[in-house]
């Protein structure tokens, strides 16, 4: 038994999702893979946990009533633990070896406990946001995402209660790019750090129509004045400074931040020589929209 669950990019609503703004979110053509093989041990579990390029990184034995007998990283181990009992109500099959798989590389931030989520969920036949809200901290778009496998729009009604649909995104976003900073942020970390932030509803209510507005753009111009807006809002909205102003001065097209500020990737509208510069400042991870993102979508609303 096989299964692939996509990772993510949010284009619109970092931060401010968490507080119930509209987010637009696209999923990644990588994802992660979950790989189930029967072993002759009926009373355990093994699951091993592989990079993109097969680099095992985790490796645990479990009970079917979830001990952990051995693992390589006792945190990890004790995280799949608890979800695996939730998953299966505290009877996990055994005689099984679980194999996950990544094809995108750890530090890029796509994803990986998001996959994780969607992807025991598909095996349990259990419902990932439940599995989610009750395990992790978010907003949960990234999960949503994963089930999707569409770009959504994305919104969180009530603690622990979204809402999202499919969405058809503007035919311009082709020819943007996104650069991969090579600094991981740890998301956990910065929605603690955001939370203690004091809220700030009207900024929140700015994202939502930024992330409504997103969807009708048709130019260049139209796209880098919107990145250049959702950029100025959310750093009055973390209290931080865009790394636009920082790091890519000389930019001469559009910019916008992604996930937690500082790591992972940005997101780029090039004008003239923008690619080349920069290259020229080192930066090699440069990828096109649909290298990385799925694009096609079509498919009913759901609440």
């Amino acid at each position: 038994m096989r299964y692939f669950a996509p990772g993510k990019l949010l284009l619109s609503g970092e931060y401010a999702v968490l507080d119930g703004a509209k987010a637009i979110s696209c999923p990644s053509r990588q994802g992660q893979f979950l790989e189930l093989h029967k072993t002759q041990h009926a009373s355990t579990i093994e699951w091993q946990a592989l990079t993109e390029d097969a680099y095992c990184w985790l490796k645990i034995v479990l009970t079917t009533q979830g001990e952990i007998l051995e693992t390589n990283d006792l945190a990890k181990a004790e995280l799949i633990r608890e979800l695996l009992v939730d998953a299966f109500n505290q009877n996990i099959p055994g005689g099984l070896r679980v194999i996950s798989q990544l094809d995108f590389k750890r530090e890029w931030g796509l994803g990986s406990s998001s996959t994780l989520i969607a992807l025991l969920a598909a095996w349990a036949k259990k419902d990932a946001m439940e599995l989610f809200f009750r395990h992790l901290t978010g907003s949960g778009y990234d999960v949503a995402t994963a089930l999707e496998k569409h770009p959504i729009s994305y919104q969180l009604t009530a603690p622990y209660h979204a809402k999202w649909a499919t969405i058809q995104l503007p035919s311009i976003l082709k020819k943007t790019y996104f650069l991969y900073l090579g600094e991981k942020q740890i998301s956990s970390t910065e929605v603690l750090r955001y939370d203690r932030l004091e809220k700030q509803p009207a900024l929140v209510n700015a994202i939502s129509r930024l992330s409504d507005a997103l969807l009708s753009i048709q130019s260049d111009v139209e796209l880098i004045d919107w990145m250049a807006e959702h950029e100025r809002i959310t750093g009055l909205l973390i209290q931080q400074e865009s790394h636009r102003n920082r790091r890519f001065s000389k930019l001469q097209g559009g910019f916008k931040s992604l996930g937690a500020w500082g790591g992972d990737f940005v997101w780029i509208m090039p004008l003239a020589n923008d690619l080349e510069y920069l290259k020229d400042l080192g930066y090699t991870d440069i990828f096109t929209f649909e290298q990385m993102l799925s694009f096609k979508i079509i498919a009913p609303n759901r609440d």
